[in-house]
């Protein structure tokens, strides 16, 4: 699994004699991962990448952290089996912290076993879902009427930095999270998340298919750099047009406490 702890590329050591010295800001961070999907996929890469994850990552200063951040991941100790049923009973346990370690963010991670490429998930609708799981079965919302709830940071923004942390990988933003686990999952979350202060904070990951060493460390690479784009984008937040009035609404407060949005007049 490698070292326990990792730094971003471009980190630097900048404190001198001369200098202010800023705390290091800390934030937890969930991830998890599916266990072996049907026959076909005996090793789900979801859970090889989760559990090579470093337990610390640790990213250089920035205007919003001049101290520096320090970011503890929280792998789920065991593959999420892909369940309708279990999905819905470990998602609350997740949130909650069993043994006092509560997350301020999360990103679930899955499998598209149809793409070649990495994509973060735009939204996960509460309705739709036809595929039975790998027990047989069907949630309760396997209906034509739901809600379709999205993260609370702007996908495309946290992409566009994202691209630069990756090392070449081929990252994009996805309209579609397929209607099965994975979506079901995202939307389980951030419906748990709702009307809290960490509303919205959730994000969702499909990844290849691809198991093999070359395919695991790349994803390794990938989900860390997913993580320092969350972080400077949620940090430095910024204002997008609201409806046809004019009105803007800032995303702030992404990582740590406080809401997801302010409504604010520019």
């Amino acid at each position: 699994m490698g070292d326990n702890s990792a730094s971003s590329s471009g980190s630097a050591d900048t404190s001198t004699s001369d200098t202010v010295q800023h705390p290091e800001q800390e934030i937890n961070v969930l991830i998890t991962g599916f266990g072996p999907f049907k026959a076909q996929y005996p090793i789900n890469p979801s859970w090889e990448i989760a559990r090579s994850l470093p337990s610390t990552l640790h990213l250089p200063p920035s205007p919003h952290a001049p101290g520096g951040t320090k970011v503890n991941l929280r792998v789920h100790p065991r593959a999420i089996r892909v369940a309708y049923a279990v999905v819905e009973s470990v998602v609350p346990g997740l949130w909650e912290g069993e043994d006092g370690w509560r997350p301020d963010w999360g990103v679930h991670i899955g499998m598209a076993a149809g793409r070649e490429f990495y994509c973060l998930e735009k939204r996960a609708a509460g309705f739709g879902y036809k595929v039975g799981d790998v027990e047989g079965c069907l949630p309760d919302k396997a209906g034509t009427e739901g809600d379709v709830l999205e993260p609370g940071i702007e996908v495309e923004d946290v992409v566009g930095v994202w691209k630069g942390r990756v090392g070449g990988a081929d990252v994009r933003a996805s309209e579609d999270a397929g209607r099965y686990l994975c979506e079901y999952i995202l939307h389980e979350s951030l419906g748990f998340l709702r009307g809290g202060e960490r509303e919205g904070k959730c994000l969702f990951l499909h990844v290849p298919a691809g198991v093999n060493e070359v395919d695991v460390e790349r994803g390794r690479r990938v989900v860390l750099g997913l993580v320092e784009a969350v972080v400077e984008v949620g940090w430095e937040g910024g204002a997008r047009e609201q409806g046809g009035g004019g009105e803007k609404e800032a995303v702030k407060g992404f990582v740590g406490g406080g809401s997801v949005r302010e409504r604010v007049g520019l």
